[in-house]
């Protein structure tokens, strides 16, 4: 008996982590972006708690950051900021995660755009 409490007690003291649905897209991302000119490689970084998340967006054209994060569940949405033809332009990301993989749409004044990424280790 000494032994199961014992054997208890380490389990209950061992601190565990489990990844949660508000979390999901907490953490690097390697994102592929389908655009006319080809696949876009970038980097993007979300980290934060629920109602205060941060972000980044790391690409061919720089580090910028990105905006309005939001998650809901598996489900998550982000803004970011371009500068297309010396006009700023904002697309929105829209997407779900799914493990460590993650797919959607990005929403851009030429139409809807693919993207999927694959969390960085």
């Amino acid at each position: 008996m000494k032994n199961i409490i014992l054997l208890l007690s380490v389990f209950l003291a061992y601190p565990t982590y489990a990844q949660t649905e508000e979390d999901s897209l907490l953490g690097l991302w390697d994102f592929q972006i389908n655009t006319p000119d080809g696949i876009e490689l970038v980097i993007v970084e979300v980290t934060g708690q629920p109602g205060n998340y941060q972000g980044t967006f790391d690409g061919p054209k720089g580090k910028a950051q990105i905006t309005n994060i939001e998650i809901d569940g598996a489900k998550f949405s982000f803004d970011h900021d371009v500068e297309k033809f010396f006009v700023n332009v904002t697309v929105t990301f829209n997407g779900i995660v799914e493990g460590e993989q993650l797919e959607g749409h990005l929403k851009t004044p030429m139409g809807l755009k693919e993207f999927n990424g694959v969390r960085k280790q």
